[in-house]
């Protein structure tokens, strides 16, 4: 297994400020660049925080080489079926360049400031569940019940 290198770039800076940050990482040489995937920084409420994956999206264009993903998705404060897509969403416009790092949502601080309920005890069934439907999801976007916690039908 080979060693890689890349770089976290957290977007707290107006979106025009960020292409050049990962036009730079791929110009270095680097194998991956990641966006934190918070609601905020704790601690620091007021910095502007942008979403991961809809900022992936619109980094993806500008990029050619380099893997893109999200430190780390909670897939405990999204509904699997629209994380899903979106994770699908910017792997095809980065033309097969996402690692998408799902977690099971330790931070009860995120869940509390989104008013969703934290699993507690809950939460290794959810993120199993929900992981294991995402291969299905991605082949056939057709699942009469995505899990326990989450119903998608399309």
């Amino acid at each position: 297994m080979a060693v890689r290198f890349g770089a976290t770039i957290y977007q707290i800076v107006p979106f025009p400020l960020l292409p050049d940050d990962f036009v730079f990482a791929e110009a270095l040489g680097l194998d991956n660049t990641w966006v934190i995937d918070q609601f905020r920084i704790d601690g620091m409420p007021q910095v502007p925080l942008l979403d991961a994956w809809t900022t992936l999206a619109a980094l993806a264009a500008g990029t050619e080489r380099i893997r893109i993903g999200a430190l780390v998705t909670n897939v405990a404060i999204r509904n699997p079926g629209i994380l899903a897509q979106s994770i699908l969403t910017v792997d095809q416009i980065s033309c097969g360049r996402v690692d998408a790092v799902l977690g099971s949502g330790y931070y009860t601080a995120e869940h509390a400031a989104l008013g969703i309920d934290f699993l507690d005890g809950a939460v290794l069934d959810y993120f199993l569940e929900s992981v294991f439907n995402y291969p299905t999801l991605a082949e056939s976007y057709k699942v009469a019940a995505l899990n326990a916690h989450n119903k998608l039908s399309l």
